[in-house]
C-alpha cells in the first residue's frame, strides 16, 4: 500500500518540476548547438573557409582543431544526455492540466 503511494507521488507533476524540465531541455538546446555546430564543426570550417581567428595553418588539422572538436562533442554529448532526460516529464495530460490549474500556476 505504501509503495503505491510512493508511486504516484513521484510521477505526479508539479509546476516546479515541469519548470525544471523545461529549462534542462532549453540548456540542452544550447549545449547541442554550441557543442556541434560552433566549436566541433567550427573547426573544421576555419580549414575550409580560411578563418583566420586562431592561426593561418588550413592545410593540417592541428592541435587546436582536435581541441575544439574534442570539446565540441563533449558538449554536444552532454546536450543530448540533457535532452533525453528532460523529455522524460515535460509534457501534460488534461488532468494535470487541470490540477495545475487549479494551484494557481498556469503552466
Amino acid at each position: 500500500m505504501d509503495e503505491t503511494v510512493e508511486d504516484e507521488e513521484e510521477t505526479q507533476m508539479t509546476p516546479a518540476r515541469l519548470l525544471r524540465d523545461r529549462i534542462i531541455f532549453f540548456i540542452s538546446l544550447a549545449l547541442i548547438t554550441v557543442g556541434g555546430l560552433g566549436l566541433a564543426l567550427g573547426s573544421w570550417l576555419h580549414d575550409l573557409l580560411h578563418v583566420p581567428v586562431v592561426g593561418m595553418a588550413y592545410q593540417v588539422f592541428g592541435p587546436i582543431n582536435v581541441l575544439y572538436a574534442t570539446v565540441g562533442l563533449i558538449l554536444f554529448f552532454i546536450g543530448l544526455l540533457l535532452l533525453f532526460v528532460s523529455l522524460r516529464g515535460g509534457t501534460l495530460t488534461p488532468e494535470e492540466v487541470r490540477q495545475v490549474k487549479a494551484e494557481g500556476r498556469a503552466p
